[in-house]
């Protein structure tokens, strides 16, 4: 089970840092080191967490489990140039950052729908704002990503 939800992570991951108009193949990144879940204790628990979120919701009722992952790497930035073209503004740039998964404790439970959740950091802390509007009814895994640095 977790080595499918490493694959899950770095697919989603892949997907988020590899989107590109371009043709070239060369704007790939490697695949990141993934880290988790990431322990939580009584004192030490994700930010945005299900259970310390301005609506608290205890998931294991609805037999979810959240899990917290360290994505980390190094990645192109990519820019346009003066004609339109996609071009490598920094090369194999250091990235860290986190994904928050909210998904069905028994994976045979798992509906294969995923609902990506985007963190807004505008007000300099992820705000998350969809968490509540179809879950768990769907019984599918929710990752929680931030869309952009602080």
């Amino acid at each position: 089970m977790r080595r499918q939800c490493y694959r899950a992570i770095f697919c989603l991951v892949t997907l988020l840092l590899c989107f590109s108009c371009s043709n070239d193949h060369r704007l790939v990144s490697p695949e990141p080191a993934v880290t988790g879940p990431v322990p939580v204790s009584s004192t030490s628990y994700p930010f945005n967490a299900a259970d310390h979120s301005e609506i608290p919701r205890n998931l294991s009722v609805f037999n979810y489990v959240e899990e917290e992952y360290i994505i980390s790497g190094n990645a192109n930035v990519y820019d346009y140039d003066s004609e339109g073209d996609i071009t490598i503004k920094t090369p194999d740039a250091p990235y860290t950052t986190r994904i928050l998964i909210r998904r069905p404790v028994d994976k045979s439970s798992f509906s294969g729908n995923v609902v990506v959740e985007l963190n807004n950091p505008t007000a300099l802390y992820d705000s998350v704002t969809g968490m509540h509007s179809c879950f768990p009814s769907t019984s599918a895994s929710m990752p929680s990503l931030r869309e952009r640095p602080v």
